[in-house]
Parts: structure tokens; C-alpha cells; sequence
């Protein structure tokens, strides 16, 4: 019932406010920090994301998550600087160690790591460390500021590649 009037409110809320609901949709919704949307906003975005995933319509959606990586990803980026140290090392390197185990009974070399959604590329220059055999790494990212930073920052690593992703889908 809670579901349905949040809803009911957001449809509202876009026909009587279509240019905010058309400003939100352009500048990005994906993902939001509370503290920085609207009550407006949140139940604008619940119905404008509900209406494309009832739809299966994933173009929009694709195109509501680019342009929050493009309007919005240096904000979350310099949010989360520090929530790989913080974070995600301590909670997900079991993961680094199941890849390395992986890649030691493999007969079969590889030679080239990819990461799509690379971020601050901290975890892309940290496997690059963690696996000297592999010649290559591959970082691929929707924010085009975001890979100009971590080219920046990654300049002495000679095998590590940063793309934005409209180089590959345009």
C-alpha cells in the first residue's frame, strides 16, 4: 500500500511538475544521497524509475544511469574516496584471493584483466599489483572525468588502460 502512494504521488508530481521530472530524468537519478534530493525529487524518481523497469524499457534506464555518471559521478567519487580502503578491501578481498587461487591451477596464461565500472580505479591499480603475470589491465568507465583523474594518477603504470565507455558502445 506504502509502495502504491509513493507511486501514485510521483505520477503526480511529473504531470504537474514535467519540466523538473524531464530536468531529473536529463541530469541523473540512479543513485541518490538523500541528504541532496528532495522529498519532490525521491518520489518523482521512484515513478519515473518504476515506469522503465514495468516497461523493461532498459534504453531509459541506460540512459537515466549514463547521465547520472556523466552530471554526477565526480560528486559520488569525491564522496567515496576512501571506501575502498575503508570498505571494500577489508570486506571483499576473499575475492582477490579466490582469483588468485583461479588463475594459479589454470593451465591455460592469461594476459590481459578488465574491469568494467572502474570508478576511482583504485581496485583496477590494486589488481595490477596483486598479479604481475598479467600483462594488461583494462579499466572501463560512463564518466569521462573520472578516467582523465585516474589516467593522472596511474601515469607510471605503463600497462594500465582507462576507457570511457563511449569510446566502446558510440
Amino acid at each position: 500500500m506504502k509502495g502504491k502512494l509513493i507511486y501514485f504521488i510521483g505520477d503526480l508530481l511529473i504531470l504537474l511538475m514535467q519540466k523538473k521530472a524531464k530536468k531529473l530524468a536529463k541530469t541523473g537519478m540512479t543513485i541518490t544521497d538523500r541528504n541532496k534530493i528532495t522529498l519532490i525529487e525521491l518520489f518523482m524518481r521512484k515513478s519515473l524509475l518504476k515506469k522503465v523497469e514495468d516497461k523493461s524499457d532498459y534504453n531509459t534506464l541506460s540512459e537515466f544511469h549514463k547521465a547520472y555518471w556523466k552530471n554526477k559521478g565526480d560528486d559520488f567519487f569525491t564522496a567515496t574516496d576512501d571506501s575502498f580502503e575503508k570498505n571494500f578491501l577489508p570486506e571483499c578481498s576473499f575475492m582477490f584471493d579466490l582469483l588468485k587461487n583461479k588463475l594459479s591451477i589454470e593451465e591455460e596464461n592469461f594476459n590481459t584483466l578488465v574491469e568494467i565500472g572502474t570508478g576511482n580505479g583504485k581496485v583496477l591499480n590494486y589488481l595490477s599489483e596483486q598479479f604481475p603475470q598479467i600483462d594488461r589491465f583494462v579499466g572501463i568507465d560512463l564518466s569521462e572525468n573520472q578516467i582523465i583523474r585516474n589516467k593522472k594518477h596511474t601515469a607510471r603504470t605503463k600497462d594500465l588502460s582507462l576507457l570511457p565507455t563511449m569510446l566502446l558502445i558510440g
